[in-house]
């Protein structure tokens, strides 16, 4: 009830604020005046959404803007915590892949060639693994979080939407700025940027990170902790200005991270396959300890580089770039989620390479008319090389006994190849000066090749033998359309529909010859909105939509083999609709208030063969279903009340600037299979920071800061098999100090 009252007032503050808008609106429209940004209220937000730079309100799709500043005060420091300041998005994890949902809109697959329905791009570099999306953030920009299919501009891939993050580039003037943190469980985080000329036409830029902490939880039977966080990142570029309209850009970066958060699991309901074997095994006592091995782990490591060139013609800009990274995975996976030494999995050695090259074009404006034009390309190969092994210990043994030699060996060597090819082109037409229409499309095919290895049961295992799929190589091609119309209320408000179709391919479950390659999952998506600057204080925007899904791939697991594996099928047809209000008001030039709030209805309208679990009577794990009729029922990842309100507070002394923020996110319980058997639960997370910067030391600032003050639970893991319902909490509250200090 507490979490209701709270997301009702959290509504009602933010009606209230639309509500005054729409007065301010007709008050504007009478008088025809412009919102004047530069006397002390809100910034116009530029963004390039449409690759290309315009004014946020002049976007008509939802877009969530987060700037550098909001992401610190937030205490966002990569990836996986964007969920709490963009409404709509809920960032959730399937082992190493971090799994973005935007609108119900998600990819659940848990392979190594698995790709997001919300992918993220890079400084413009398509990220197409799920593992490479958890990122740390020592120096981005700006992120924004595009929602709705981005099929046109943005291509295979984005059916929910796409996430733009833009890091700092080199700078001709000498800027910098550092950060030191400290925490509990022992947590450090150092991070810089410095950027520097090198001569009249060259520059460079270098950024890095490194975070150390301790683990959240003990396990209830050895009192261990789990593994840490360790995590690297550095990241450099080199910027070439041959003439003022010439930009090129080398970069390169390399990221490790190790952690065992994602992997850390207890059984839910104290329901495993370990306990069948040893019934007297501990059970789970408490949401702060585990139960799964403690040396579970995941690793993650990245490196790769690039070349981007900008070019200011008279006729437009172009951009073009080529990119290559490679990413590497490993971990230790306790799949029974108890102390019993029953099952582990470690995965040794996952390779995945990927070049990537685009070339886009923006037009200045001809008469009334305008366009972007470009084309893509990926290459990619996923490996599993030779070295994902099934061990099963002896099972008579508990922790902290040491699991016995393995009984079992697989060599489970799989292999993916995936080339995609695109092209697109989107016009914009002013009919009149507020009335402004736009159509265009993306065609795009995909090739895909599979191949696996015999599995031996032997040890060592016998040599790689490649088995290509039987139907030898598949493709998939989709054309995806978008048209826009944008009306001009105001000088400063715009209202918007939109229609649009998102596409992502197909693929195989490589693993398992015998099953049919899954089909690709298309979205066509309807949206009506508004975004209004009726005054320099107040901003607001509230958007509406319409998702017809078709064919989304869906992610079970199988254990009934000598191999564990990720299944992954379609679902018929899925269907999302929902309402989004956002409003941001300059109560004074110290105090900002901000608020957002989401509600969606989605859910899958026919899938009459899925496979669903429930708890076994004895408690020894979980019962597999399959074909059962999941229609009418609510699509994973789905909260149908999300949101946040914040409070940013400044103010100047003669001693200082002192300064104080809160965020409160709150969201409704949702499923996290899609059976919903496992459920996060309603909750509502507090994070804030207090600060102060001295007076007399410019760019220094000191900061106390706390993220989920209530120390919430809420369920965000679950891998649902037969062997149990492993699931995992969020991270419990954590509070420390940070010095910064920018130049």
């Amino acid at each position: 009830m507490q979490m209701q009252s709270r997301i009702r007032a959290a509504m009602i503050a933010i009606l209230a604020a639309a509500a005054f808008t729409s007065q301010a609106v007709v008050a504007v429209e009478a008088t025809d005046t412009t919102a004047d940004v530069s006397s002390g209220g809100l910034e116009e937000v530029v963004v390039t959404a449409q690759r290309r730079s315009e004014s946020k309100l002049d976007v008509p799709m939802s877009v969530a803007v987060l700037s550098s500043e909001e992401l610190a005060r937030a205490g966002v420091n990569e990836t996986s915590d964007l969920g709490k300041l963009a409404p709509g998005l809920t960032i959730s994890f399937y082992a190493a892949n971090m799994s973005p949902t935007l609108r119900g809109i998600t990819g659940t697959g848990g392979n190594l060639h698995s790709t997001s329905s919300v992918p993220i791009y890079l400084d413009g570099v398509y990220q197409p693994s799920m593992i490479s999306s958890l990122m740390s953030l020592p120096d981005v920009e700006r992120i924004e979080v595009l929602k709705g299919p981005q099929g046109t501009l943005y291509g295979q891939g984005a059916t929910g939407g796409a996430i733009i993050v833009n890091t700092l580039a080199p700078s001709f003037t000498s800027t910098g700025k550092f950060s030191t943190s400290f925490g509990n469980y022992d947590a450090m985080n150092l991070r810089g940027f410095v950027s520097a000329p090198l001569s009249d036409n060259l520059a460079f830029s270098v950024a890095a990170d490194y975070v150390e902490r301790d683990g959240f939880r003990k396990n209830f039977v050895t009192g261990q902790r789990n593994v840490g966080l360790d995590s690297k990142t550095l990241r450099g570029k080199l910027l070439f200005r041959p003439s003022d309209s010439v930009d090129i850009i080398l970069n390169g970066y390399y990221s490790d991270y190790r952690d065992s958060s994602a992997v850390s699991y207890f059984a839910l309901n104290d329901s495993s396959a370990g306990y069948a074997l040893v019934p007297t095994a501990p059970k789970h006592p408490s949401s702060d300890q585990y139960g799964s091995d403690p040396d579970s782990y995941i690793d993650s490591e990245a490196y790769g580089g690039g070349v981007k060139v900008d070019i200011d013609l008279d006729a437009g800009n172009l951009s073009v770039l080529a990119s290559y990274f490679r990413t590497t995975v490993e971990g230790l996976y306790d799949l029974d989620a108890s102390p019993v030494n029953f099952n582990l999995y470690r995965a040794i050695d996952w390779p995945s390479r990927h070049y990537v090259g685009a070339v886009d074009f923006a037009s200045e404006k001809i008469g009334r008319f305008s366009y972007n034009v470009g084309a893509f390309y990926l290459d990619t190969v996923n490996t599993t090389n030779g070295g994902a092994y099934q061990l099963f210990a002896s099972g008579t043994t508990v922790l902290p006994a040491v699991p016995g030699e393995p009984t079992f060996v697989s060599n489970n060597y799989t292999r993916q190849e995936k080339q995609i090819g695109a092209v697109y082109f989107d016009a914009q037409y002013d009919v009149t000066d507020r009335l402004h229409v736009s159509a265009g499309g993306r065609y795009n095919k995909e090739w895909l090749r599979a191949f696996q290895s015999a599995f031996p049961t032997v040890d060592p295992p016998a040599p790689i033998v490649l088995n290509e799929y039987p139907g030898g190589r598949v493709s998939f091609s989709e054309f995806s359309p978008r048209a826009t119309i944008r009306y001009e209320v105001t000088p400063t408000s715009n209202a918007y529909a939109s229609v649009s179709r998102g596409f992502k391919g197909g693929g195989f479950n490589v693993t398992n010859y015998a099953l049919p390659p899954f089909k690709p999952e298309t979205i066509t998506a309807y949206e009506v909105g508004f975004k209004g600057r009726p005054s320099d204080a107040l901003g607001v925007s509230l958007a509406a939509f319409w998702y017809d899904y078709k064919d989304m791939q869906v992610l079970s697991y199988d254990t009934s083999g000598q191999t564990p594996a990720t299944i992954e099928k379609n679902a018929a047809a899925s269907r999302s609709k929902g309402v989004e209000l956002e409003a941001n008001l300059q109560v004074s030039p110290q105090l900002t208030l901000s608020g957002a709030v989401s509600y969606l209805d989605a859910e899958f309208v026919k899938f009459p063969g899925a496979q669903v679990y429930s708890p076994s009577d004895t408690g020894t794990g979980n019962v597999s279903h399959t074909n059962v009729d999941l229609s009418g029922v609510r699509m994973l990842r789905s909260p149908e009340w999300s949101g946040n309100v914040s409070a940013d507070y400044e103010v100047d002394t003669q001693v200082g600037t002192f300064g104080a923020f809160a965020l409160l996110a709150f969201s409704s319980s949702y499923g996290l299979d899609p059976g919903n058997l496992v459920r996060s639960g309603s909750y509502e997370r507090l994070d804030g920071e207090l600060s102060f910067a001295p007076a007399g030391i410019d760019g220094l600032r000191l900061v106390a800061w706390v993220k989920n003050l209530t120390d919430t639970k809420y369920l965000t893991l679950a891998s649902v098999s037969t062997l149990a319902s492993a699931v995992s909490y969020s991270d419990p509250r954590t509070f420390g100090v940070r010095a910064e200090f920018s130049f």
